[in-house]
Parts: C-alpha cells; structure tokens; sequence
C-alpha cells in the first residue's frame, strides 16, 4: 500500500471508515465477499473478535461492515416522498377523492415493505418515519383517519424492521445495530408521541408500547422515562376540578404501568 493511503487510512475516524466501506460496497459490490473474507482472516490471524471496537480503546463501540449477502444500498432522497405526503391534507381540503390519496399512501407502504423484503432497511425506515410523522402533524380528521387505517396494517411489518434495525441484543451485546444512538432515540419518541396520541382517544396500543420496549436499549431508559413523567406532570397539573375525569384516570393508569415496564437499568 502507497504510504500516503496508509497514513490517511491511520487518521481515519470510525464513521469514516464505515463510509468507505459502505461505498466501496455500492460502487463494486463484486469485491464485498473478498473484503470480508480478507477481514475474517486478519481478524482470525490476530485472534480477535470480528468485530472490532472503534480507534478509541475507550470505546465498547463496534463497526458493521455491509452484510456479505446484503450491500447496504444507497441513501435515497426523501425530500420527494415528504412533500408527496405533505400534499395530502391539501388535497383532501380541495375535495380530491380520499379512496385516491388512500391509494397512493397504500403504495409508498408497499414500497417500504419490497424495500424491508430487499434488505433496504435503512430507506424502508425513512419512508414509514415520513408516514408517522404526517400523523403527528395532525392536519385534517379525514387524514387522521387515513393514515391511522394505513399504519395499523403495517405495524407488525414495522415492528420487526425496528427490532433489525435497532437490535434486539442491546442490553447485553456490544454489537453495533443499523441505526444509531441518535436515530433509535428519534424513533422511540416518535413512537411514544404516537402511542400517546392514541392513548388520547382511549386506544389501547399495546402493539407500539412493545416495540418501544423491544428496541430500547439501556442508555435509552433515561430519555423514555423522562418522556412518560413529563406526560405524567402534564396530566396531573390538569386536574382543575373535584370531578372525577375517567378519561384522564385512564390515561393516568396506562402511563403508570408503563413506566413500570421499563426494564431498570
């Protein structure tokens, strides 16, 4: 190797590296296989794990190299996909039929579901984030109630691309899950906001309050706890009145059992 390619390959952060791979692993996934068999041997010549931490030694973090069977694929511009979504309450608002909207919101499901089946998680996930998002914004009722049609088919789909995606081994293992800290913790509150909407009309969402359980890892206990007491402190400050609200005992009750179902940490 030419000096100078070493030297800056030496200087390279841990993102960096994970960068070129991924590149190197789009732009000629023929020599994927052969990198990773060049890896397996290294690291079986140094009697190490396969997976190395980063250049830290401080560090418990690992880099994942691109699956040998599955390139990562590359990043798509979702800018488009956002803006299609956007476009819905406006139509809506101009009378456009919903069972149209309805349909094309069906294909960008479906587009995210072939996009799990192919391994493209990482853009699978941003298109069902674009999705869940909308929802939050709450914009028009006859959205509302097309997209929760639309997500309530695709959470089983969605609650076994998380646990990929974020790892289900987190508690316990030092190996490195597709999306990062930050992203999990962006999707676990975009979940409980979700969660929390629906717990608002008195739907019981068992579904999403499992896979927040299921893709938390401990260093993301602090963040959910504070999430369910903020929810918590904002439903008890609204007691205004010495009538019983059954509505606000309920969600009272749900958010507490929650909260006990936080693994400790």
């Amino acid at each position: 190797m030419e000096p100078g390619i070493e030297a800056r390959l030496k200087e390279a952060s841990r993102e960096q590296m994970v960068r070129l791979f991924r590149e190197l692993s789009v732009r000629h996934p023929e020599l994927l296989i052969e990198m990773v068999d060049l890896l397996v041997d290294v690291v079986e010549k140094e009697k190490e794990s396969l997976v190395q931490g980063s250049w830290n030694d401080e560090s418990n973090e690992v880099v994942i190299l691109p699956s040998a069977r599955h390139p990562v694929a590359p990043l798509m511009d979702l800018d488009g996909y956002k803006q299609r979504i956007e476009q819905y309450a406006e139509r809506l608002r101009r009378r456009e039929s919903a069972a149209v909207i309805g349909s094309d919101l069906e294909n960008l499901l479906v587009e995210a579901e072939q996009r799990t089946l192919h391994y493209d998680y990482y853009n699978a996930l941003g298109i069902y984030a674009i999705v869940l998002d909308e929802r939050l914004a709450e914009r028009s009722a006859a959205l509302n109630r097309l997209l929760d049609r639309s997500i309530d088919e695709v959470i089983p789909n969605l609650a076994t691309l998380l646990s990929e995606a974020s790892s289900s081994l987190g508690y316990e293992s030092n190996v490195a899950p597709l999306l990062s800290k930050d992203e999990r913790q962006l999707w676990l509150m975009r979940l409980f906001k979700l969660w929390l909407m629906r717990l608002d009309n008195r739907v019981v969402e068992e579904d999403i309050s499992d896979i927040i359980l299921d893709m938390l890892w401990r260093e993301d206990v602090p963040i959910l706890e504070k999430a369910i007491l903020d929810a918590l402190a904002g439903l008890r400050k609204e007691r205004t009145s010495i009538i019983v609200d059954l509505n606000q005992q309920y969600r009272l009750r749900t958010l507490e059992r929650f909260l006990k179902e936080i693994p400790p940490v």
